[in-house]
């Protein structure tokens, strides 16, 4: 019996043909260590579906905005134009109705300044300039016929020479930012007259009407100053010309001759008198 209950004591189970046998503990490690990753890859799978949603919905939200900001270009534009063309309407009515059909003639008289002395040298100068048709330049042949009629030009300096970008002589014009001591009153009567910085509401713009030799127009965008073309270079489409100089052309002659090739302003201002109207 004791030789039994030794025997009892020290036997084993053999192992089984398929091998050792896995316990309880170690199967239920095996199954969450596999179901975690298979989670593992369901969650990446899941947050990559997420991801490649989010990118899409991104970009149509940019599509969208893109479309809508192109809606809104275009619509800015229309509105622009539909301003621009009752301006247009508008001024050219007014040009008729206040000052005739036109063309218009304006007599300058300028004093030019001698070479080799100051103000108390001068010649007195004439040139005259005739409108375009209206139809072709309306907005600024009003504001032009307006400072006119106002005497905004009298006492109005001619100072600075336009230059091509090869540095070529273009031209003479009123710049009244320009804040040099012989130019105040040129910036103080614009002030007054309530039309600096802006004498038009938008640059009146005609590839019919560009600047040649003896053209005139204002120096650019909206200013009131004026500029005179004495070259037959064409100017850019932001410089259309709404009148050209038909009497007195030498005059513009001598205002270039107060220019050098060092400065870009003339060697004296030239100041205009008066500016008139003339009559039929």
């Amino acid at each position: 019996r004791r030789h039994r209950r030794r025997e009892r004591r020290i036997y084993k189970k053999p192992p089984t043909a398929d091998g050792p046998i896995i316990s309880p503990l170690h199967t239920a490690a095996l199954i969450v260590f596999v179901a975690g990753i298979f989670g593992c890859i369901g969650g990446y799978l899941v947050s990559q579906r997420y991801q490649t949603r989010a990118i899409l919905e991104a970009v149509a939200a940019m599509e969208r905005t893109r479309k809508y900001a192109e809606i809104e270009r275009k619509q800015k534009i229309a509105n622009q134009r539909k301003l621009m063309d009752y301006i247009y309407q508008s001024d050219y009515e007014k040009v008729t109705e206040k000052y005739g059909p036109g063309p218009h003639r304006v007599m300058f008289a300028v004093d030019i300044p001698s070479q080799h002395g100051g103000m108390s040298h001068f010649s007195r100068k004439r040139f005259v300039v005739e409108t375009t048709h209206i139809e072709a330049m309306p907005h600024s042949t009003l504001a032009f016929l307006d400072m006119v009629e106002d005497h905004v030009y009298g006492g109005i300096q001619f100072n600075v020479v336009v230059r091509t970008e090869a540095g070529d002589k273009r031209g003479v014009a009123i710049k009244p930012d320009d804040r040099t001591e012989s130019n105040h009153a040129t910036m103080d009567r614009f002030v007054a007259s309530g039309r600096w910085p802006s004498a038009l509401s938008h640059a009146e713009v005609n590839p019919g009407a560009l600047h040649g030799k003896n053209t005139v127009g204002f120096v650019g965008g909206t200013s009131p100053g004026l500029f005179l073309s004495s070259s037959e270079m064409n100017g850019g489409v932001d410089l259309s010309a709404f009148g050209n100089i038909v009497e007195g052309g030498d005059t513009l002659e001598k205002i270039m001759f107060l220019s050098t090739e060092e400065s870009p302003k003339l060697i004296s201002p030239v100041t205009i008198r008066f500016a008139t109207i003339l009559k039929d």
